[in-house]
């Protein structure tokens, strides 16, 4: 049996890992007593960059090779539903 982490990953969900690591790094920081908008910040830059993926032309033509893998793994590009409601956060 693999011991799970308190995100309830296991070791070898690498997948996992990949698609949730911005809630995993914020939820690092935070155990490490840094303060919330760094954790915050941190947790958010993966819709900060679906958004900018649906928003702004070329921006997901510049990314990374692993970046664009991740993306698939984080919900893809955001839809115009999602881009309204994250506008309006």
């Amino acid at each position: 049996s693999k011991k799970q982490d308190d995100d309830g990953l296991t070791s070898g969900d690498d997948k996992v890992w990949l698609a949730k690591h911005d809630r995993i790094g914020a939820n690092y920081l935070r155990k490490l007593g840094f303060p919330p908008r760094v954790a915050k910040l941190v947790e958010g830059h993966v819709q900060a960059k679906r958004y900018l993926c649906y928003k702004e032309k070329g921006y997901y033509d510049k990314l990374s090779a692993g970046s664009k893998f991740t993306l698939k793994h984080q919900g893809g590009v955001m839809t115009e539903e999602e881009a309204k409601a994250f506008e309006n956060d």
